[in-house]
């Protein structure tokens, strides 16, 4: 069982989260409440939640500052956070807190069920990390003190427990390595399609970038560190650091190389600073798997820096752009989305970006609460599941298009005059076998009387007879695009139960069967 903690500064609200929901089938249990900030700091140190759900806004600590809080002391445990739609700001320092997702109120139970479902995922992977970065540690802790690629990825991965000791086993096995750099390499496309042939590839990789660091007189210690391929590039101290960093860019730039030619996909990379104490490789690893963040992030090349402009562009969503929308004017609305985008690959901000995003996507759901639509929004969990800008700017764009063309078919249908709409409704709905005119009727909030009345006046026929029409019209369309259909099987799907009675409509509108008339479509040779 998970452990949550609720704080929330309205006593009806707080109950509401702790008793409407059924935490205990979501495998967790609400180990305590707080009606402000200050008790749930004190609450949070005492029971160790792995789960915080909090208000916002609360008086003497606000919800941010609780974030905050649990950030630093309690890393481990995931930040949720409550507020409105009216206040983006709020949103946008969530994100600079690290909170783990941002529910509007009034909470929605199954955005709460998924929303933590993520967050259980999420957490299962940590410990699954530390679990096996423990036994990791114990393995090495048992293996002899010659196996140099042990004692370097101890280092790389734990910086702070015995780093003294590991640095003084290098020294005394004459180990005499003084420096170096981290460089850690991903290779995303050739796993998606080439799962089956994981271990193989791994060697492969590992074979090519041997060779090209020795080639480079590096000496090159590679481990395969939670799926990443991980290089420890060593020099002794008689090679210059600017010598031992320009051979590990060009041999880094050389194996991306050769990797992308043998496996026919991207290789990237991520390089970590270079530190003048092998002590200090933790610190290499870490940026490097900042950097191929990065890289990956925004599918950059590795000659290119990957850093962000020097000359900030400040990024705001034109309110054009949400009036389009709000106008189903795809064209404009996808054209001041590109130029939004068009300014973060500038800026190359990856908290910015989501920042951005997250108001648009609160905007769009704005507008899509106005106009009555149940369209998929993603949050800010779902947001951030995307390891490439291009494919979260692709999201966001067909998100845009969608709802655009959606509100424009609203726009379009709500001008119509009366009968117009309701000869588009049938249209619509023809295939429906049960469609009477009482149905109809119910939807445009007539009475059955008024609308026969009105069929016969504006129509020219009545309701049957049209209705009776548009399913003949849809099955002989169906007859000739779809020849391999019988009679029956076309019937069924223009909405008619009987496929005698089908035959008998479909001769009096067309004066041949259905059989005679698909007959008549086809010329054979």
């Amino acid at each position: 069982m998970f452990k949550v903690v609720i704080v929330d500064d309205e006593p009806l609200v707080l109950r509401g989260l702790a008793e409407r929901f059924p935490w205990k089938d979501w495998g967790c249990v609400v180990c305590g409440t707080a009606l402000n900030g200050l008790e749930g700091k004190e609450l949070i140190d005492r029971e160790q939640p792995d789960i915080v759900l909090t208000d916002v806004k609360m008086p003497g600590l606000s919800g941010l500052e609780l974030a905050e809080h649990v950030k630093r002391n309690h890393p481990d445990a995931l930040t949720i956070v409550l507020s409105g739609f009216n206040e983006f700001d709020y949103a946008r320092q969530a994100l600079r807190q690290q909170v783990f997702d941002y529910l509007l109120k009034p909470v929605d139970k199954e955005e709460l069920k998924k929303t933590l479902r993520k967050g259980f995922q999420h957490l299962n992977r940590r410990r699954e990390t530390s679990r096996n970065t423990e036994e990791m540690e114990k393995k090495l802790s048992q293996v002899n003190p010659l196996a140099e690629a042990g004692i370097l990825m101890d280092l790389m991965l734990n910086n702070k427990h015995e780093a003294d000791s590991l640095h003084n086993r290098l020294k005394e096995f004459g180990i005499s390595f003084q420096k170096g750099q981290v460089v850690v390499f991903e290779m995303l496309a050739v796993w998606e399609q080439h799962q089956n042939y994981k271990t193989l590839h791994q060697f492969a990789l590992s074979n090519i970038l041997y060779e090209i660091y020795e080639k480079y007189r590096c000496r090159a210690v590679i481990q395969w560190i939670a799926g990443k391929c991980t290089a420890a590039i060593l020099f002794d101290s008689s090679i210059p650091s600017v010598i031992a960093q320009k051979r590990v860019i060009e041999a880094t730039g050389e194996g991306i190389a050769q990797a992308t030619s043998f496996f026919k996909q991207r290789v990237f990379a991520g390089m970590g600073h270079f530190v003048n104490r092998l002590d200090e490789l933790n610190t290499s690893y870490l940026t490097a798997l900042s950097s191929l963040e990065h890289h990956l992030f925004w599918s950059l090349e590795f000659a290119e820096t990957g850093l962000a402009s020097t000359e900030r562009v400040v990024v705001r969503v034109d309110e054009r752009m949400y009036d389009a929308v709000n106008e189903g004017y795809e064209d404009r609305a996808l054209q001041e989305f590109d130029a939004v985008c068009a300014q973060l690959r500038i800026n190359r901000d990856v908290d910015h970006v989501y920042s951005i995003c997250l108001e648009i996507v609160m905007n769009l759901s704005s507008i899509a609460k106005f106009w009555e639509l149940d369209l998929a929004i993603p949050n800010l969990s779902e947001l951030k599941q995307h390891a490439f800008f291009d494919n979260l700017a692709l999201g966001l764009r067909e998100l845009i298009l969608n709802l655009c063309l959606t509100i424009a078919n609203k726009r379009q249908f709500i001008t119509l005059p009366l009968m117009d709409k309701i000869l588009a409704y049938i249209q619509d709905h023809y295939a429906n076998p049960d469609l009477s005119l009482q149905d109809v009727a119910n939807e445009f909030h007539l009475s059955v009387s008024h609308l026969s009345r009105m069929f016969k006046k504006e129509a020219g026929t009545n309701f049957n007879d049209y209705r009776s029409m548009v399913r003949i019209e849809q099955a002989k369309e169906l007859l000739c695009k779809k020849y391999w259909l019988t009679s029956q099987e076309t019937a069924y799907l223009v909405g008619f139960t009987d496929g005698k009675y089908f035959s008998q409509v479909f001769k009096k509108y067309c004066g041949m069967t259905p059989s005679e008339y698909k007959e008549s479509q086809y010329t054979y040779e």
